[in-house]
């Protein structure tokens, strides 16, 4: 069975992050994805493009903040599901305001969490995976890792993200 992977990243919006994100992707710090899917917004555009600037990009205006949250997040996460799943590609990065990611890990990941608890970062953010099979029965994904975990940020607090985002993945829930 295909494991389909999904990097949630936020966008850099601040000179400061552009240039920390610019330096990164240089270092191939990022995950290698097939497709990245933007919202449309500039940040997300240019962090799509900083990223991933030989990649095949689409704007996705699906990922613009959900007047339903639960509904329009489980409803995202599944047209880039079903078109991964039809032309067969695994893994896809996805570059939208923190807002929306929170939005989609509240609705779609495992462990569940509210959305004050997920906490995104300019260049940061979640790699969830799923199968058709535990998409189709439940519509849930798996937190995996962090993107850019041992990466420079342009907040002080990065030990603090870090030991967040690790204790979400050592609750026993999924794998890391």
């Amino acid at each position: 069975m295909i494991t389909y992977r999904l990097h949630l990243i936020c966008p850099a919006e601040t000179p400061e992050a552009t240039t920390q994100l610019a330096e990164a992707a240089e270092e191939g710090l990022y995950p290698h994805p097939a497709k990245v899917y933007f919202a449309p917004l500039k940040s997300c555009e240019q962090t799509a493009e900083i990223l991933y600037p030989n990649l095949l990009a689409q704007r996705a205006d699906f990922l613009l903040p959900f007047s339903q949250p639960k509904e329009g997040a489980v409803y995202a996460v599944k047209a880039m599901l079903q078109e991964m799943m039809s032309i067969g590609f695994a893994e896809a990065a996805v570059v939208a305001d923190s807002g929306v990611l929170m939005q989609i890990l509240t609705a779609c990941a495992l462990p569940e969490r509210p959305e004050e608890e997920w906490r995104l970062q300019p260049g940061r953010g979640y790699t969830l995976l799923t199968d058709a099979a535990l998409w189709m029965r439940c519509e849930k994904l798996e937190l995996y890792d962090t993107v850019l975990s041992s990466a420079v940020s342009e907040y002080a607090d990065d030990e603090a993200y870090l030991d967040y985002a690790e204790s979400l993945l050592d609750e026993g829930t999924v794998e890391g």
